[in-house]
């Protein structure tokens, strides 16, 4: 990094530190509230002299409001109060004034700083922004405070961007996690050096993945994913660089699984304690709660074409295995199609929406569910519960499913043997302007804040999400795992899977 850029991030850690000591103070711990404080102190009176060097006035309102401010004494709310409202503000102006606004242009990248602080990146041809353009490194210590986890040993990050996130996620870790950098960019990595925060990372703690072969870079990535002390990170700027690559679905399915279970730890540890203390039955005896052949299983989801397949269903009751997600429980309850079996797997709390008012219709359907799975809807579900065992395995089947409950809806049926499996309601896309069947319980889906569209299944175009679409891909590569099955796609004009049979072959 050259000398100007790094004392220009010198300096700007007194922000950073300042708003690390907010975070302490907000959770009411005086001890590294104190110490954050201290290290922002001493940042913060090296810069006084120096300012005053371009500017005495700027220089006089930044030592009057950090005097102020180191007045509070032991009140860390009232040191708190005088940081956020007084110093931080005058801080930032001070920095401005200490140093210009710069801009300039390395290939398709444009590389700019706020004016006060650390550069961020903007890839001009997709005019999308690679960090926060304002305050890049507070987004970084955001972000690996979600992240990072104490288990961690090391840390995977596809997409180097300029090294904020490594360098926070290696600081929480108290400099004890290995850093491993992934980039087949090699203008972006030397930007990373240069102008970014990469170099502050130990070299024994940071493994530089370089890839002149993008898809054996990929592979390695992917590599270190059963690795339960890895945690992986993909930017979502390289989500998009590497879709259309061999494994580049892979990719979207690890860091899909990976966010959805970020996201969801918390609501899934209480589900695992109140569900593990309920009532339920083992996965070795739920194909003997079925009464109808398995050899053909009827998989059942809430897409719109659930509603051209009605007479399809009312057909297979009692010849085929109908099995039923949540969502689309209420639709065959007003439709007195009674299924085999219900299946659930999300842990939000809002699906009891999916059966509240018809309990009565669960009675006597069986239902395969996560451990961590909604524990409201199975507050008020009738049937007996068969939950999946937490080492993923029964017998000789390893349970393999991911995102969508669907997944596992057909990872069942290849548990239970199904020789043709039929998908009926499996759209995952928006034929006619619609993404659910008639009186489902949910009329929008999430993951819908950026479309693209994707070959239907009657030979056009149609439009999806990114949501649907990874859905997509990983029920194709379940059913590429499983040639010796037959899947039929019952959707006339959602999304085309590849691997599927069509429901003309019916």
């Amino acid at each position: 990094m050259e000398q100007s850029v790094e004392e220009m991030y010198k300096d700007a850690l007194a922000v950073t530190r300042l708003q690390e000591t907010l975070r302490w103070g907000a959770v009411g711990a005086p001890r590294r509230t104190r110490e954050s404080w201290e290290r922002a102190s001493a940042l913060i009176s090296g810069l006084i002299p120096r300012i005053g060097m371009v500017n005495m006035e700027t220089a006089g309102v930044l030592m009057k409001a950090w005097k102020a401010t180191r007045e509070s004494g032991d009140d860390i709310r009232a040191l708190s109060a005088c940081i956020d409202s007084v110093l931080l503000p005058v801080l930032k102006d001070a920095l401005g004034v200490l140093y210009d606004r710069i801009s300039f242009t390395v290939g398709n990248l444009e590389v700019r700083n706020a004016g006060f602080g650390f550069f961020s990146l903007k890839d001009l041809v997709e005019n999308r922004c690679l960090h926060d353009p304002y305050d890049p490194m507070r987004e970084a210590v955001e972000q690996a405070r979600e992240l990072y986890s104490e288990e961690m040993g090391c840390f995977h990050i596809l997409g180097v961007g300029l090294g904020y996130l490594a360098w926070q996620v290696w600081e929480q870790s108290e400099h004890s996690v290995d850093i491993y950098i992934y980039e087949d960019d090699q203008i972006m990595l030397q930007l990373a050096y240069q102008v970014g925060v990469l170099s502050w990372i130990d070299r024994e703690h940071l493994i530089v993945v370089e890839g002149q072969d993008a898809e054996k870079m990929l592979q390695r990535f992917l590599y270190t994913e059963d690795n339960s002390l890895h945690n992986h990170y993909v930017s979502d700027w390289k989500l998009r660089a590497y879709q259309d690559f061999p494994s580049g679905w892979l990719v979207d399915n690890l860091d899909f699984n990976e966010r959805t279970g970020r996201d969801l730890a918390k609501r899934q540890k209480i589900n695992l304690r109140v569900n593990s203390q309920r009532d339920s039955f083992s996965m070795d005896s739920f194909p003997k709660a079925l009464s109808s052949p398995v050899s053909e299983c009827v998989l059942v989801s809430a897409g719109p074409s659930l509603n051209d397949n009605l007479d399809f269903l009312r057909e297979s009751v009692g010849k085929r295995t109908v099995m039923v997600v949540n969502t689309a429980i209420r639709k065959l309850e007003k439709e007195m199609i009674r299924p085999d079996a219900a299946i659930l797997l999300d842990p939000n709390p809002v699906l009891k929406d999916h059966i509240e008012g018809i309990e009565i219709f669960t009675e006597d359907i069986p239902l395969v569910a996560d451990l961590t799975a909604s524990k409201e809807f199975l507050s008020l579900y009738r049937g007996k519960v068969f939950f999946l065992p937490r080492d993923g395995m029964t017998g000789e089947h390893r349970w393999d499913f991911g995102g969508t409950v669907a997944s596992l809806g057909l990872d069942l049926a290849f548990f239970l043997g199904a020789k043709k499996i039929y998908l009926i309601g499996s759209d995952l896309a928006y034929p006619g302007g619609a993404n659910y069947a008639d009186g489902v319980s949910r009329q929008t889906a999430e993951g819908v804040d950026e479309t693209v569209e994707v070959l239907s299944s009657d030979g056009s175009m149609v439009k999806t999400n990114l949501l649907y679409n990874c859905y997509r891909r990983i029920l194709e590569r379940q059913i590429a795992s499983h040639p010796d099955v037959q899947v039929f796609n019952m959707s006339r004009h959602g999304a085309k899977i590849a691997g599927c049979g069509s429901w003309e072959e019916v």
